[in-house]
């Protein structure tokens, strides 16, 4: 299966550009929030109808009130890069230019595919849930949030397992242009 990996996704990135994943994802989804506050403090930091608590909104108060279109964009951008990092942490476990492990137990393998399909779950729950948070559609707004944070869990316990390997010694690179250079 290592070597289905590597065939498939052989040239999908650069490996040089991958470090950039998570650090997007975290900017994108910081610069999300700060907006949303900052607009919420610009208009005085008003309180909406059903909201829990009375002195600090949810971010979900303020984006279905106001803005919502910025947090449309910032979960879109948010969940994408969210997917490319988990992408980028399993492909460089079974990339010959990184690790290169293409002899990796099969359920390692198949753990880390469980990985990718819950961190995809979580990016398109993410999604839909910008979409759906709206003061009327609290249910779908409650089951589209258990599903991003069920598949934010379950895409880093599979990580983890996948990686556990890696806590017990040095961890070996193949020599490549990449690392030479």
């Amino acid at each position: 299966m290592a070597r289905l990996w590597y065939r498939t996704f052989r040239d999908f990135f650069s490996i040089r550009r991958l470090w950039l994943f998570p650090l997007l994802a975290g900017s994108f989804w910081l610069l999300t929030l700060t907006i949303l506050l900052l607009r919420w403090l610009t208009l005085g930091r008003p309180r909406y109808e059903g909201q829990v608590n009375p002195d600090v909104p949810f971010i979900s108060d303020i984006a279905a009130h106001s803005f919502k279109p910025v947090f449309i964009v910032g979960s879109i951008l948010t969940g994408i890069c969210f997917f490319g990092a988990v992408f980028a942490v399993h492909h460089v476990r079974y990339s010959p230019l990184f690790y290169g492990l293409t002899d990796d137990a099969p359920w390692r393998q198949v753990v880390s595919m469980v990985a990718l399909f819950s961190g995809l779950a979580a990016a398109v729950s993410l999604f839909l849930l910008s979409i759906y948070d709206t003061e009327d559609a609290h249910v779908q707004h409650r089951r589209l949030l258990m599903g991003t944070f069920g598949g934010l869990a379950v895409s880093a316990v599979t990580t983890t397992m996948v990686w556990w390997d890696q806590t017990w010694g040095p961890a070996v690179f193949r020599e490549s242009e990449w690392t030479m250079a």
